[in-house]
């Protein structure tokens, strides 16, 4: 189990440019150096051979904001970097569980098991600001602010960029289907339009 602090939402018009920001559009990435949407996924984690927490975000590798092996000070300072991340920020907080070996027969290692530190858990779902995480948490909030084309900018971008579809066929579309259809008729439409061209 883990908790969370909902994502900080965005617009449709931001992810797009988040994704073009993430993929290495250098244009995009000069236009929007000061934009407060390319908020970062933070996560707070125990690290069991160090024997501390972790608070980090993914950005061209590991980028390490704080350690500690008390959940408070570290969670004091994830929570600073939330607050002052900008849109599309969360943070995801996962509390200690100690490994215990269990052995069998002649002291041999029969399997592991994880023991959740009782005072660390404790202190999280007491927080405050934390709610309780999972898969499904995650995708009712996100429904609040998104809809299907969220999901699908990527791949929005990739058929513009790779195959030359306007963005404005996705941007109009009113459902997964009609993108679908439309993005399936420009497809057709410039293989035929190719196939004629040919001598």
């Amino acid at each position: 189990m883990a908790f969370w602090i909902p994502t900080k939402p965005y617009t449709l018009k931001e992810a797009i440019l988040r994704m073009r920001v993430a993929t290495g559009d250098v244009p995009t990435a000069q236009a929007c150096a000061s934009a407060d949407f390319n908020g970062h996924r933070l996560s707070l984690t125990w690290n069991e051979y160090r024997q501390y927490y972790v608070g980090s975000y993914i950005w061209s590798g590991q980028q390490v904001l704080t350690r500690s092996a008390n959940l408070q000070d570290a969670l004091a300072a994830m929570l600073t970097a939330y607050d002052v991340g900008g849109k599309g920020t969360c943070l995801i907080v996962v509390p200690r569980s100690d490994r215990v070996e269990i052995l069998g027969q002649g002291n041999v290692l029969f399997t592991t098991r994880e023991t959740p530190c009782q005072e660390d858990w404790a202190f999280a779902a007491a927080h405050p600001r934390l709610r309780p995480h999972s898969k499904k948490i995650m995708e009712a909030a996100h429904a609040q602010w998104q809809n299907w084309q969220f999901s699908r900018v990527g791949e929005a971008l990739l058929w513009e960029r790779q195959l030359g579809a306007p963005l404005q066929l996705f941007l109009d579309a009113t459902s997964a289907k009609e993108w679908d259809a439309a993005r399936n008729k420009f497809f057709e439409d410039r293989r035929a339009g190719q196939l004629q061209r040919r001598p």
